[in-house]
């Protein structure tokens, strides 16, 4: 807790004229409810107040985008960016096709991508769901297949976060497949409605990690 950020997935690079930057802001480490003393549910209950958002977790692997100062569209996993030499296809370079297929698809190009991004100055976390390229505990396959927007984060350090409604206005503008949320105003009707779907498997008539 005392490290100066706990990002999952943080790249920092210097401009041409050698300011650094943060290029890409993952999320904070976080855990299961009961795994840690801050996720107790009686230190949840105690110290958080709704409304609190509930993210559908698709299932795949993690892909983060944004936008450098030279208007270079930067992809990656929150491990390395590009071609990688103990793999045939990188989880970046998987991203990075599937970013170009659905920026054709509107017409538009990297540039316009990062440019935006770079605009809010910040990174777009998708969740790379193709079972072509990597099999996952759930099935993605023809039209499932794609990336699944689930986050954009600020590109500094304390953990910043757009709420779900303008994630998914983003999704749409720019051909991400939506990741579905909830809001819920109460923690007892929140526990409540998460560990049911715990308890089943399943939510809106899907199965669900």
């Amino acid at each position: 807790p005392d490290l100066p950020t706990c990002a999952r997935g943080l790249f920092t690079y210097h401009t041409k004229e050698g300011k650094p930057e943060i290029a890409i802001r993952g999320y904070d480490k976080f855990f299961n409810t009961n795994e840690v003393t801050a996720t107790k549910w009686s230190n949840i209950e105690q110290y958080t107040k709704g409304p609190y958002e509930l993210s559908l977790k698709e299932n795949g692997c993690i892909i983060f985008i944004s936008g450098l100062a030279d208007d270079t569209l930067l992809v990656c996993s929150k491990h390395s960016t590009g071609e990688r030499s103990d793999t045939e296809l990188s989880h970046a370079i998987a991203g990075e096709r599937w970013v170009d297929k659905q920026l054709k698809a509107i017409g538009k190009t990297r540039q316009d991508l990062a440019r935006e991004l770079r605009k809010r100055n910040a990174t777009a976390v998708a969740e790379l769901c193709d079972d072509d390229f990597e099999e996952h505990i759930l099935a993605y396959r023809g039209d499932q297949a794609g990336l699944y927007l689930h986050g954009i984060n600020l590109n500094v350090p304390e953990f910043t976060t757009y709420p779900g409604a303008e994630v998914q206005r983003f999704a749409d503008d720019w051909a991400f497949k939506r990741t579905d949320f909830l809001v819920i105003d109460s923690i007892k009707e929140a526990r409540k409605f998460l560990e049911s779907v715990a308890e089943t498997g399943h939510y809106n008539g899907r199965d669900v990690e």
